[in-house]
C-alpha cells in the first residue's frame, strides 16, 4: 500500500489578494503600489510617491477605531482593517480635529 503524503492548503491569492495588499505595511493602502524606503534603506517611507498619500495620526478609522488612516486626493483608506472609500466614509476626526473642506 502506497502512501499518500498530504500537503498543507495554500491560498492561491496568499500574496496577490486586494485586502492583503491593504492592509500590508509595504504597500500603499489607496494605490496598492510598494512604499520606497527611506535614503539609508532602513525605513518605509510614511508618503506614497505615486498618489501623494500619506499617513495622518489625527483622524481614526470609522470601522476599527484605529488612527491609521492614510489620505490622498484619490481616497481614504485604514491600512488597520483595510476598510476604503470617501473621506467622510472611512475617517472619524480626533479630539481637537476637524475636516476642512
Amino acid at each position: 500500500m502506497e502512501e499518500d503524503i498530504i500537503q498543507k492548503h495554500k491560498p492561491q491569492n496568499r500574496g496577490t489578494s486586494i485586502s492583503k495588499l491593504r492592509r500590508s505595511r509595504k504597500h500603499c493602502p489607496i494605490c496598492l503600489t510598494l512604499l520606497e524606503k527611506n535614503l539609508k534603506r532602513t525605513r518605509l517611507k510614511r508618503q506614497c510617491t505615486v498618489c501623494g498619500a500619506q499617513r495622518l495620526d489625527k483622524f481614526q478609522c470609522k470601522k476599527c477605531g484605529r488612527r491609521e488612516i492614510w489620505m490622498s486626493p484619490m481616497g481614504t483608506a485604514c491600512q488597520s482593517c483595510g476598510n476604503h472609500g470617501s473621506k467622510l466614509e472611512v475617517a472619524i476626526p480626533s479630539a481637537g480635529s476637524t475636516f476642512q473642506k
